[in-house]
C-alpha cells in the first residue's frame, strides 16, 4: 500500500514538473526585459503577483484600474509565471487593433476550448475568417427584425416577473437580464424555448451559470489552465455541467435537422404551407454549411458554434442591459428624459413596441451607447504577441 502511494505521488510530482516546464514562458533574459515595463513590484519570481491571482473576478477589474491610474497607459503584471502587458490608451489601442502581429488569441482562451471548441471566439487565422464570413448573414438587420416578436414576448414575461417582486426589496438586476437574454438567444438562434424566466433553476440554466462562474475563477488561476483543473472538485462539476449544455445543443441541432428534412420533403410533394415559416437563421446557416457537398462544418463544428453563440449572445447582452439600467438609476434626470421619449411614442398605450418604434428611440439609443462606452460588455481583449510591436515596448511570447 505504501509503495502504491509513493508511486502515485511520484506520478503526480512528475506531471506537475512536466506541466510547469511546458508552460513557463520566460527565461531570465525575457524576465529582465519584462520587468523594465512599468508595473507593481513582483511579489515572487515563481508566483508573480499571487495577490492578483487570488482576487475574486468582480474585484480584479478594479485592481487593474488602480494599476492603470498608478502606472499609466501601458504596464505589466504577472499572472503567476505568465507575463501580461496591459494597454489602456487610445493611441496604443489603435495599434493593437490594426497590428497584424496581434491577431492570435491569448493562451488563456484555451480554458474555454472544452466548452466552445474552435468556435468564433477561440479560433484564429484562416478558420476565424472563414467562420466569420459564413455567419455574417445571421446578423443582417432583416434577420434581426424577423426575431423581433420573440424578443418582445420574452421582455413582457420579464416585466411580469419583475412586477411580482416587492418594490422595497433590493434585486440583482443582472440575474433578470441574464435569464431573459439566455431565453432570447436559445429561442432565436436554436428554436428552443427553455422557459428560463419562469424556471431559473432548470438544469440548463444552472449548467451555464456553473461553467461561467468556474471559467471566471479559472482565468485568475493559471496553474489550472491545463487538464489538472478537471481533477479538482470544481473541474468535475464543470464536466457534469458541460454534459448538460452539450445535450441541449445536440437536441436543438437534431430537431432543426429533422425540420429541414421535412420541409424539403413537403416542398418536393408540392406542399406550400411550410414556405415563409420563421426559422432560427443562425442554426440554418450552420446546417446549410454542414449539409453542403463540401461538408464545410462537421458535427463537432456545429456544436462548437452553437455553444459559442449561446454564450457570446447572452452574456454580453445581459451585461450591457444591466449597466444601462444601473446608470439610468444613478441619473434620474436622464431616466426621466428616456421616459418622456417613450411616452411621446406610445402616448399612454400598453401595446408592444414595433421595429419602427425602436428606430424612434433616439435618446434611449444614445444612453445605451454611452453605457457601452463607460462599461463595455467585454472589458478585456486578450492577444498573444509573437513579434515585436512598437507601442512603448512589447515582447515576443507575451499576452
Amino acid at each position: 500500500m505504501i509503495l502504491h502511494a509513493l508511486a502515485l505521488l511520484a506520478i503526480v510530482i512528475g506531471y506537475v514538473v512536466h506541466t510547469f516546464t511546458k508552460i513557463l514562458p520566460c527565461n531570465q533574459e525575457q524576465y529582465q526585459t519584462v520587468e523594465k515595463i512599468p508595473g507593481p513590484p513582483i511579489e515572487n519570481k515563481v508566483l508573480g503577483h499571487p495577490s492578483m491571482a487570488f482576487l475574486k473576478p468582480e474585484v480584479l477589474p478594479r485592481a487593474i484600474y488602480q494599476q492603470y491610474k498608478e502606472f499609466g497607459g501601458i504596464f505589466r503584471h504577472w499572472y503567476g509565471w505568465i507575463p501580461s502587458v496591459i494597454i489602456a490608451e487610445a493611441d496604443y489601442a489603435k495599434i493593437f487593433f490594426t497590428s497584424k502581429s496581434l491577431k492570435d488569441k491569448a493562451n488563456s482562451y484555451k480554458i474555454v476550448l472544452d466548452w466552445m471548441g474552435h468556435g468564433l471566439i477561440t479560433s484564429n487565422g484562416a478558420l476565424w475568417h472563414e467562420r466569420r464570413k459564413m455567419l455574417t448573414p445571421a446578423f443582417h438587420l432583416s434577420v434581426l427584425n424577423m426575431l423581433h416578436e420573440i424578443l418582445v414576448q420574452n421582455s413582457i414575461v420579464m416585466i411580469r416577473k419583475l412586477r411580482e417582486r416587492s418594490e422595497d426589496a433590493p434585486m440583482d438586476v443582472y440575474q433578470a437580464m441574464h435569464l431573459m437574454a439566455l431565453e432570447n438567444i436559445c429561442e432565436a438562434a436554436m428554436g428552443v424555448k427553455i422557459d428560463a424566466l419562469d424556471n431559473p433553476q432548470i438544469d440548463y440554466v444552472q449548467a451555464i451559470e456553473n461553467v461561467q462562474h468556474a471559467t471566471l475563477k479559472r482565468i485568475g488561476e493559471p496553474w489550472f489552465w491545463n487538464s489538472l483543473f478537471y481533477y479538482s472538485a470544481t473541474g468535475q462539476q464543470v464536466t457534469k455541467s458541460l454534459d448538460k449544455i452539450f445535450e441541449l445543443a445536440h437536441k436543438a441541432i437534431l430537431k432543426n435537422k429533422n425540420k429541414r428534412a421535412r420541409q424539403v420533403e413537403d416542398e418536393e410533394n408540392g406542399n406550400d404551407e411550410v414556405k415563409g415559416t420563421t426559422k432560427p437563421a443562425f442554426l440554418d446557416i450552420l446546417l446549410e454549411a454542414h449539409e453542403s457537398p463540401t461538408k464545410a462544418l462537421s458535427e463537432q463544428d456545429l456544436r462548437d458554434e452553437v455553444n459559442t453563440f449561446i454564450f457570446a449572445g447572452h452574456d454580453t447582452t445581459a451585461t450591457s442591459m444591466s449597466f444601462s439600467l444601473f446608470l439610468l438609476g444613478m441619473h434620474p434626470d436622464i431616466q426621466e428624459k428616456c421616459y418622456q421619449e417613450l411616452d411621446d411614442i406610445f402616448r399612454g398605450s400598453d401595446r408592444a413596441p414595433t421595429v419602427d418604434d425602436l428606430k424612434s428611440m433616439k435618446y434611449l439609443e444614445q444612453c445605451i451607447k454611452e453605457s457601452l462606452r463607460l462599461f463595455p460588455s467585454i472589458p478585456f481583449i486578450l492577444r498573444n504577441c509573437q513579434e515585436d510591436v512598437q507601442f512603448g515596448k512589447a515582447i515576443k511570447g507575451i499576452d
